[in-house]
């Protein structure tokens, strides 16, 4: 019984790369990691607005639901296109989308918490933050899924 699960198991996680027809191609590896820097972008919208200005809530909600919108259309182009795919070089792709992002995110600490901990006001702290941030190559391949006109739909 236990080989049987096994043996289930792994033509379900490598049948997609057996069964490949093409390896993807530019915009499939984008997709593919974008969807990650996506949801993360997503992810830091969790925050709660109760209790401010009228203008930011608005402001956040219509942001929030533009980053659902780019996600979903990340999907609704890769997500078809899987069982034609080489799963493994979409599986790469995703894996560093989401180190960049983890990547990303250790350096934005550092420059808040470390290189900018003495400024005094939050706009100081800011703007030392975007001063510190300024030519990272990490910001600079997530900045491309922002424009997501590289997709056919």
């Amino acid at each position: 019984m236990n080989q049987f699960l096994l043996i289930a198991a792994v033509l379900a996680l490598y049948g997609g790369v057996v069964l490949a027809k093409e390896l993807p191609n530019e915009v499939d590896l984008r997709a593919a990691y974008c969807i990650p820097v996506i949801n993360n972008d997503l992810q830091e919208m969790n925050y709660d607005f109760s209790g401010m200005d009228a203008e930011i809530v608005n402001m956040a909600a219509k942001k929030k639901s533009e980053i659902e919108n780019d996600l979903n259309r990340l999907k609704s182009y890769l997500l078809p296109r899987l069982k034609y795919l080489d799963n493994l070089s979409l599986g790469v792709a995703r894996e560093r989308g989401k180190a960049d992002v983890d990547r990303f995110n250790h350096d934005k600490k550092v420059c808040v918490y470390d290189v900018c901990q003495a400024q005094k006001s939050t706009t100081a702290k800011s703007e030392c933050a975007i001063k510190c941030l300024d030519g990272n190559q990490v910001r600079e391949r997530l900045k491309r899924c922002n424009d997501l006109s590289f997709l056919p739909f």
